[in-house]
């Protein structure tokens, strides 16, 4: 068991300080505790938690363990979401190559009177969403020199094929775990490269054919949204209200949900549970 691994491992590992070290380690037993634990996880802006059972034992190929994140929790309703434009496309590889699967996501930028871009997004479509998009989305091939001056992209993104005009492309919500700094992509409100915006682990949540590019978010708006979501200090309020219902678990919608969460329709039972 995982009790038995983890005292063998502290037996005979070595820490080296700052470099390699033992995952942080506790035994958690009510829902409080592990509230408690993730308000401070989240505070911290780390990704989440890990449940194993202390009796949980390794096979190979096999997984007896958990992962929590708060893009999992509330129906996603604790993640991060913004309404971004489609500038482009990218075929995909696999059981995708040929077709346009992952997307070039992006917003208009009112200082440089140009579209950055926030995000590369392939998660979250159904294949007949996929399948109607090869049709539907107004876009053109285009090579490495042929990016046009409406689109502001780092070379490294340059994508297979862009929209037409960005002013009639979809705007779509796309949902992630949290914002963050990435220095490839170009939405940036100080204009430092280094600085842009960007958001992890993207993914489709709906179409909006309500909005325009006009409606969709800014970078301005971007920015703001980056500050607010790095100061919030009331996880604990929304964890426990989350869980007042009853057992937490994952995200249960299949539309949205990502390889991380295929234990969705797992309960999280806290009988001596260890969380890392």
């Amino acid at each position: 068991p995982i009790s038995h691994r983890r005292a063998v491992l502290e037996q005979y590992f070595t820490e080296v300080p700052h470099r390699v070290l033992l995952s942080e380690k506790h035994i958690i037993e009510n829902v409080a505790s592990l509230n408690k634990l993730m308000a401070r996880v989240f505070s911290e802006n780390l990704e989440g938690v890990v449940l194993k059972s202390t009796h949980s034992r390794y096979e190979p190929g096999k997984r007896h363990w958990l992962k929590i994140k708060r893009d999992y929790l509330a129906e996603g309703s604790m993640a991060d979401s913004v309404d971004l434009i489609v500038l482009g496309a990218y075929y995909g590889t696999g059981t995708k190559a040929g077709l346009m699967s992952v997307f070039l996501m992006g917003a208009y930028d009112p200082a440089k009177e140009q579209f950055v871009t926030v995000t590369k997004c392939g998660n979250g479509f159904t294949d007949e969403m996929l399948h109607d998009l090869q049709k539907t989305l107004k876009v053109k091939r285009i090579t490495k020199s042929e990016v046009p001056t409406w689109l502001d992209v780092a070379k490294s993104l340059i994508p297979d094929f862009v929209v037409n005009d960005p002013k009639a492309a979809p705007v779509w919500e796309i949902t992630g775990a949290e914002f963050s700094r990435a220095s490839t992509h170009t939405a940036s409100l100080s204009g430092d490269q280094s600085l842009g915006i960007s958001i992890r682990f993207p993914r489709f949540t709906k179409t909006r054919p309500d909005k325009s590019w006009k409606q969709a978010t800014n970078v301005i708006e971007l920015e703001r949204l980056v500050q607010e979501s790095g100061k919030r200090s009331d996880w604990l309020d929304l964890l426990n209200e989350v869980s007042s219902g009853g057992p937490m678990k994952p995200m249960t919608s299949k539309r949205v949900a990502t390889k991380e969460s295929s234990t969705s329709d797992q309960r999280i039972k806290l009988s001596r549970t260890s969380v890392e």
